[in-house]
């Protein structure tokens, strides 16, 4: 586990899919999830949040 990383586990699947499109967008600010997600496409975002 990553100290100070979001905690998505259990959250709906079209929350995960918004919140990080918002971490990719710049739209939310994260230092760990801006950088992980800065770099996805939305297939691989949907495939992570239905994960």
């Amino acid at each position: 586990m990553i100290e100070d990383a979001p905690h998505l586990a259990g959250e709906n699947v079209i929350y995960i899919d918004t919140q990080l499109k918002a971490f990719r967008s710049g739209k939310r600010q994260h230092e760990v999830m801006s950088q992980i997600t800065a770099g996805l496409t939305d297939a691989e975002i949907r495939a992570a949040a239905e994960w």
